[in-house]
């Protein structure tokens, strides 16, 4: 058995070496003119982790200013949608449009090719026992 330290490096080292055969989720960050701070931004809005300016920016681990100049400029270009709060009316919600919605697929379309050309590389054997310790991980963290 290992300990969990080293249990955790080898998911890390794993993860890294997966991630560096291609990196598809860049070209399509890049495509979209989205930051990688601000997929993540997009991300938390998307599945309900933040939803006010002062949820994303703790989230974020943002100052208020610096997580409104980011909402600020995605709102911009069409990838959120800011609306009064229906309990507290000095209060925005944020949301997330259909644009965004299709950039969060593409992006996780693009993360499972990467990870999918990076696996290439494991024996069939492996491969195998990966995906059984995997889905055995992901029912557990359920």
């Amino acid at each position: 058995m290992t300990d969990d330290a080293n249990l955790a490096a080898l998911f890390v080292q794993v993860s890294d070496r997966v991630r560096s055969v291609r990196r598809g989720d860049l070209a399509v960050l890049d495509a979209a003119s989205v930051t990688a701070s601000q997929a993540i931004l997009l991300d938390r809005v998307a599945c309900g982790a933040a939803s006010t300016p002062s949820t994303i920016a703790v989230s974020l681990g943002l100052s208020q200013p610096s997580a409104t100049q980011m909402i600020d400029r995605l709102e911009r270009v069409g990838y959120l949608c800011r609306t009064q709060s229906p309990v507290d009316r000095r209060s925005k919600t944020i949301t997330v449009t259909a644009k965004t919605r299709a950039l969060l697929k593409r992006l996780a379309r693009a993360r499972c090719d990467d990870a999918e050309a990076g696996l290439t590389a494991l024996s069939a054997t492996t491969r195998q026992a990966l995906a059984h310790a995997l889905s055995s991980a992901l029912d557990e963290l359920a």
